[in-house]
């Protein structure tokens, strides 16, 4: 199942306008957030509608994982983001 722009926009404080505009760009970009809980987390457009949901609050891996949900449609990621965004949600220093 898919996630709503309206989901996730809040996450990093966003109005759903302004980050339908986010996803629209044409440039790969992400943010980085911490949730209410706690977690860490950074959400990732391929700057074409698609959109990404990176989130430490991981049930089958715990502190070893990460748990990702993808817009409606499908997202394409880079393999220097996908890098930078594992560093960062990881703590790991390269």
């Amino acid at each position: 199942m898919g996630i709503k722009h309206k989901d996730v926009c809040h996450l990093i404080g966003m109005t759903e306008v302004e980050f339908i505009k986010f996803t629209q760009t044409f440039e790969p970009a992400y943010k980085m957030f911490i949730s209410e809980d706690g977690y860490l987390g950074c959400i990732y457009t391929d700057g074409d509608c698609g959109f990404m949901l990176f989130s430490t609050d991981c049930e089958v891996f715990e502190d070893e994982g990460v748990m990702v949900k993808v817009s409606d449609q499908y997202c394409d990621i880079d393999f220097q983001s996908m890098h930078d965004i594992h560093l960062k949600l990881s703590g790991w220093d390269d």
